[in-house]
C-alpha cells in the first residue's frame, strides 16, 4: 500500500515558512538544501515531510510557458511523494490510469 511521505510548498522565504510549521503543528526541523534547484528547510512531523523550497530559476520549478503558472516566484503546492512497495508495478499502475483519465476529462467535440 502506497503511503503519502513527502509534501513540498514552494514559498518565499523557506526559514519563516519553517518558523511558522515548528511553532503553530509543534513540527520538527529535519534538513536543509541549497542546491542549483532551491534553497530550502523541511520539516516533519515524525511520518510526513515538508519541503519549503525558495525556486531558483523558472526552469527548475517545473514552469512550461502557456501551460501553468508555477514560476519561480510561484507559492503553494509544488508536488508531493508517495512511498510504494514497488515502485516498477506503481509506474505502470499511473500510466495506465492516467490514459484512461486523460480520455474520461476530454471533452466530446
Amino acid at each position: 500500500m502506497a503511503k503519502l511521505r513527502h509534501i513540498a510548498l514552494s514559498v518565499p522565504d523557506p526559514e519563516k515558512a519553517a518558523d511558522f510549521y515548528c511553532d503553530a503543528f509543534d513540527m520538527k526541523r529535519v534538513g536543509k538544501t541549497d542546491s542549483p534547484l532551491a534553497r530550502g528547510c523541511y520539516v516533519s512531523d515524525g511520518v510526513i515531510t515538508l519541503a519549503l523550497l525558495d525556486y531558483k530559476t523558472d526552469e527548475w520549478a517545473g514552469y512550461v510557458e502557456g501551460e501553468d503558472e508555477r514560476g519561480k516566484d510561484w507559492v503553494g503546492i509544488h508536488h508531493i511523494g508517495f512511498w510504494v512497495d514497488d515502485i516498477d508495478e506503481t509506474e505502470a499502475k499511473i500510466e495506465k490510469r492516467s490514459e484512461e483519465h486523460t480520455s474520461e476529462l476530454q471533452s466530446p467535440d
